[in-house]
């Protein structure tokens, strides 16, 4: 689904459910075109999610709409910035060939994201974020 489409989702799901359930999920009078997704870890995505997930249990939401919901809920992690890797890096007292192993790419790679030549995005951004809140050992 593509971004814009989270908002059809919302509409989508609405229209699905019974009146009295899609009226408290829009007890905040806002409009479906109005609901945009939320950020990645957002605690009203969650919500939303847990919402919609409660919905398909009871069978007022069809499984294509939870999927609708689910990828529309997740927003791609924001490139890691060269600065943090660094400052990551040294904290750990990790090597860029030890960095590199732990997140499966290249030396070159690192050195080129802490060059700036790159941005660490994707999968590389998350796993970097999961290694500045935990620690290196996290993803071991």
């Amino acid at each position: 689904m593509k971004k814009g489409n989270s908002q059809h989702a919302v509409a989508k799901a609405t229209n699905e459910v019974h009146e009295p359930v899609a009226h408290k999920l829009l007890s905040a009078d806002l409009a479906p075109e109005d609901i945009v997704a939320p950020t990645y870890g957002d605690h009203t995505a969650a919500t939303i999610q847990e919402a919609i997930e409660d919905l398909f249990e009871l069978g007022l939401v069809n499984s294509d709409t939870k999927k609708e919901f689910d990828e529309a809920l997740l927003s791609p992690a924001a490139p890691f910035p060269a600065s943090k890797i660094i400052e990551l890096r040294h904290r750990e007292c990790a090597s860029q060939v030890v960095l590199a192993r732990y997140l499966g790419v290249s030396v070159n790679t690192v050195s080129q994201w802490e060059r700036g030549e790159r941005r660490a995005t994707g999968t590389s951004a998350k796993l970097l974020r999961l290694v500045e809140k935990h620690g290196l050992a996290y993803i071991r």
